[in-house]
Formats: C-alpha cells, sequence, structure tokens
C-alpha cells in the first residue's frame, strides 16, 4: 500500500511539473524556459514583446491569441512549425495572408470565430477538410463550414421557429411531413445540414437541387422508391443517407456528387448500382448492406479512398475484380451473401482487417 501511495505521489508531481510548464499564463515566466513550452495563452499587453521572441518558441503547440485586438494574424505566428492548435477568436482580422496554406503543416485545430473576415484564401478549407476550422461569427458570405463545426452548430427541429431567421439557419431538422416543404427550405439560403428523417414522403422535389449549399441530407425512414436526377446539382454534398426506404435505384446523376464522402443506403431494395458510383472518388465509406443486390459494377474499383464497403446482407454472387484496386479499404462486409468464392486481389488489401 505504502509502495502505491509513493508511487501515485510521484505521478502526481511529475504531472503538477508537466502542468505547470506546458500551462504559463504568465510571458515572463514563459520566456525563462521558451522551448519547453507547449501551450500559452496571452492577453493583449503581451502580444508585442511575444513576437519578437516567437522564434524562441520553438516547440510551442498551442496558443491561445484570442481576445486581443489583433487586425491581422502576425506573420511571426508562422515561424512556429509545431504549432497544432492556434486561437485568433474574437479578434478583428479581415484578411488572412495565403502563406497561412502553405506553412503551419502542423495545426490541427483553427479557431477563427467572431472575427471579420469577407473571404478565405484559396486552399485554405481544402488543408483542413479533415482537420477542425472554426468560422462562424464572420462575414463571410455563403460560408461553407467544416464537417466539425457544422455538427457542433444549433440544430433547428421546428420549421416555424427556424422561419424566424432564416438567414441565420445551417441545420435543420424536421420529421411528420408527407411532402416536403420545399417553398420554405428554399427560404434557408445557407442551409447545410438537412434531416427529413421519420416522415411519410413518397418522393423528392426536383427542386431539392436548389439547395446549393447542402453538405448533408438525410431522408431516413420514408416510403421513397426514387431519388430525383437533380440530387447530382448538390455539387457540396459530403454525406447521404437514404437508409429504410424501399428505394429501387440510385440516379445516374450520383456520379456528379464529386464531393461525397459517406454513403449510407442500407435497408433499401437495391437490385444494382449505377456504374457512375466510380466518379467519386473522394467516397470514404458505402454502407450498401440489406439491400437486394445481385452484382456489383466494375467501376467501383475506382474508388481509390474507399476505407468501409458494408456488403452484408445481399444476394450476390460474385464480386468483381476491379475491388482489388481498393487500396485503402479497411472493412469489408460480406456476410449473407451467395458468394462460392472471393476474388483473388482482395487478399493482396494490405490494410484490410478482419
Amino acid at each position: 500500500m505504502k509502495k502505491y501511495i509513493l508511487t501515485s505521489l510521484l505521478l502526481g508531481y511529475f504531472y503538477i511539473q508537466s502542468f505547470a510548464q506546458v500551462n504559463t499564463t504568465s510571458l515572463s515566466e514563459a520566456l525563462k524556459n521558451a522551448e519547453d513550452i507547449q501551450k500559452l495563452k496571452l492577453k493583449p499587453e503581451d502580444i508585442n514583446k511575444f513576437l519578437k521572441k516567437s522564434a524562441s518558441f520553438k516547440n510551442l503547440e498551442t496558443l491561445d491569441i484570442s481576445n486581443c485586438n489583433l487586425q491581422q494574424l502576425p506573420p511571426e505566428i508562422l515561424s512556429l512549425t509545431k504549432l497544432k492548435d492556434l486561437n485568433v477568436a474574437n479578434n478583428k482580422i479581415s484578411q488572412l495572408s495565403t502563406d497561412i496554406v502553405g506553412n503551419l503543416d502542423s495545426l490541427q485545430n483553427f479557431n477563427l470565430t467572431g472575427n471579420k473576415l469577407t473571404s478565405l484564401p484559396e486552399g485554405l478549407l481544402k488543408k483542413f477538410e479533415d482537420k477542425h476550422l472554426q468560422l462562424k461569427d464572420n462575414l463571410i458570405p455563403n460560408l461553407q463550414f467544416g464537417e466539425k463545426e457544422l455538427a457542433q452548430l444549433l440544430l433547428y427541429t421546428d420549421i416555424n421557429e427556424a422561419l424566424k431567421n432564416p438567414d441565420k439557419v445551417v441545420r435543420l431538422s424536421i420529421s411528420n411531413f408527407k411532402e416536403v416543404p420545399i417553398d420554405d427550405l428554399k427560404k434557408f439560403t445557407n442551409l447545410q445540414d438537412l434531416s427529413l428523417n421519420n416522415s411519410y414522403l413518397k418522393e423528392l422535389p426536383t427542386s431539392i437541387g436548389d439547395l446549393k449549399n447542402l453538405q448533408s441530407l438525410s431522408l431516413i425512414n420514408n416510403n421513397i422508391k426514387e431519388l430525383p436526377e437533380s440530387l447530382g446539382k448538390l455539387s457540396q454534398l459530403k454525406s447521404l443517407t437514404t437508409s429504410l426506404n424501399p428505394l429501387e435505384k440510385l440516379p445516374e446523376s450520383i456520379g456528379e456528387l464529386t464531393q461525397l464522402k459517406n454513403l449510407d443506403v442500407h435497408a433499401n431494395k437495391l437490385k444494382e448500382l449505377p456504374a457512375s458510383i466510380g466518379k467519386l472518388g473522394n467516397l470514404k465509406t458505402i454502407q450498401l448492406n440489406e439491400n437486394q443486390l445481385t452484382k456489383l459494377p466494375d467501376d467501383l474499383g475506382k474508388l481509390i479512398n474507399l476505407k468501409e464497403l458494408n456488403l452484408n446482407h445481399n444476394t450476390l454472387t460474385a464480386l468483381p475484380e476491379s475491388l482489388s484496386s481498393l487500396g485503402k479499404l479497411e472493412t469489408l462486409g460480406l456476410r449473407n451473401n451467395q458468394l462460392q468464392e472471393l476474388t483473388k486481389g482482395i487478399g493482396g488489401l494490405k490494410e484490410l482487417k478482419c
């Protein structure tokens, strides 16, 4: 017991030392051992002094310079090559240098909330596609939020409440409709996440393609048998879910959804897939389980970024040889099919996990 207590005390001591080391709030103290500092929060009066000595903070990973009345992002920040988290929220930054895109490759979280940005440098959104970029409360028209930030924004569940401030509605989830209230939806000019789950919908109107900013569309548990070709106009769509519908086919225009990352069409009545699905080069996951698929298109092998392919509970008798091209595939579900043998190339998929 004594040994356990002693060990705990030692661990606690080292933890406190480490915590003190990386959470220094006094710049004067931090400058005494700048190379050891990993986390730093500055006050407005510290900024100029910090910028003169910024090169000394060679191992800084987290920097908080929020609420510091900054008019621009100091170029000295670009010298902090190990920076992972940068918080510049609630300043007065109206423009970002294009240099931010080519530098700070280690940056994982970039908080720009509450500034005066009216535009973004080309390539910034792409750079943070799989990272965390916070941009709300800026002045950027038709701003496309990143996936992580989008999931954290206010979700409206009452359409009448949402219609009071339609310009501010980014996420909307409504149910119990017999038809899509498209005239109301058109008022939400910045709508990016739309859920029409658990309703009595039999179809989507062709005008659904007018919601140009949509990134996510969910239609779970409806009575939809067919999707309109105008779906292909949703050029920003990253996630499409149609599970638990009597959907019999996917539109050929699905191949135009080149930003799509996640496609969930499980528990439908699909018998085949359009060849155009092979154009979805950004797809990472496809849920095709619990359908009536008898075959797969060869073009499925063109989905070079695919990580998960769920084909459980179909009636497949064979797999296309092209599946051996899915070099990033980690998960492949084939249970409850009618397969006599597997494509030989599947054994060469190095990322595939049992």
